[in-house]
């Protein structure tokens, strides 16, 4: 999503008032997820098939714009849509799959050895709770599972391992997705250097 905003644009969507965003909540804290969906659904269809019926966040915002602007989400999305000006050159970094996750795992133990436990620990001393949005990141929830009581240390490092392998699987695949992307193999990384910058003058030359 944050992708797109940046090449296509930022939805441009007035601020919403404090107390429609209190009347949306009030709204999703007496009735549930699947009456305010339902709502979505009859207002703004076209935003409803596109976002799962439980993701509360998305539900929240797509309703908090309706009552404030009368107007549907989904047409502001349509609006934003080849709205920039800029010149962008999407490039990926390939490498094989098995060293790619290798490194990830490595990645997950340098966290832990870094100190992710007593982050977490000190977020949560700070007020935030588990259901925040920030604290359901990868890495995060795991660990609130392992203070919690639910699953041991080297289980919550595991699924962090196993969480985090299937976003880079993910990216990787909405990236094939994309028309214009350019692959760079990044094995050897002053070969994809090289690599990189003979892409990068023959786009500008040919601009």
């Amino acid at each position: 999503m944050y992708f797109k905003s940046l090449i296509n644009g930022m939805v441009d969507i007035p601020p919403i008032r404090p107390e429609v965003r209190e009347s949306v909540l009030q709204l999703f804290q007496e009735n549930g997820q699947e009456y305010i969906f339902d709502i979505l659904k009859n207002v703004d269809a076209q935003y409803s098939e596109r976002i799962h019926k439980n993701d509360k966040q998305r539900t929240i915002r797509a309703l908090e714009v309706y009552y404030e602007t009368g107007k549907k989400y989904s047409d502001y999305l349509s609006l934003s849509n080849n709205k920039n000006s800029i010149n962008y050159v999407i490039i990926v970094l390939n490498i094989e799959r098995k060293i790619l996750y290798d490194r990830i795992n490595q990645r997950v133990l340098n966290m832990i050895d870094n100190g992710l436990v007593e982050e977490v620990k000190k977020v949560l001393s700070l007020g935030y709770k588990k259901t925040d949005p920030g604290m359901k990141g990868i890495g995060y929830k795991e660990i609130i599972e392992y203070l919690e009581g639910s699953r041991s240390l080297d289980d919550a490092i595991s699924e962090i391992c196993k969480n985090s392998r299937r976003y880079a699987k993910r990216q990787l695949t909405w990236f094939r997705s994309v028309s214009e992307a350019l692959w760079v193999d990044n094995l050897d990384q002053s070969k994809a250097v090289r690599q990189i910058k003979e892409l990068l003058s023959g786009y500008f030359e040919e601009k």
